[in-house]
């Protein structure tokens, strides 16, 4: 029987700070990975070149792992993002650092899922790392060799 090849829906809870977390989907599907990414092409030319609409580069990846928030609106309620217009305007109407901060949480989030899936598919394709060479005796005894100098700062 062959491995699964469907993304199992699962989210994950990230801290931003401040007692405020966001939920995101743990893994995009083909689909929504390819909507997402293309999102953020304005148009293509006939040679293969890309232009890209500024207006929502690092926004839609976050909107395509965006699930559920904390967050709070100046009504003293949470900010619901149960549709996908809400959720983009609510994303639209954060203030700018509060949305850098987000969008680092989804970035790094990606990027650890990214090294899981690399050494998952290493341990599934039989790929072995060397171990760790040792260090030579002269460094393992803190000998240093060149002219490099500590200042102590």
């Amino acid at each position: 029987m062959g491995r699964n090849r469907f993304v199992q829906p699962e989210t994950v809870r990230l801290d931003i700070g401040d007692g405020d977390w966001i939920e995101v989907k743990k893994r995009l599907t083909s689909g929504e990975a390819r909507r997402a990414y293309t999102g953020i092409i304005k148009n293509a030319t006939q040679d293969g070149k890309f232009a890209f609409d500024m207006n929502v580069l690092g926004r839609q990846e976050l909107l395509a792992y965006l699930v559920e928030w904390s967050l709070i609106g100046l009504d003293g309620k949470r900010v619901p993002i149960d549709t996908e217009a809400r959720k983009e305007a609510a994303v639209d109407a954060l203030d700018q650092d509060d949305f850098k901060t987000i969008n680092e949480a989804v970035t790094a989030h990606v990027t650890a899922m990214e090294t899981e899936r690399a050494d998952a598919k290493k341990l599934r394709d039989g790929v072995t790392t060397s171990s760790a060479i040792s260090p030579s005796p002269e460094i393992a005894a803190g000998v240093m060799s060149g002219s490099a100098t500590s200042t102590g700062t």
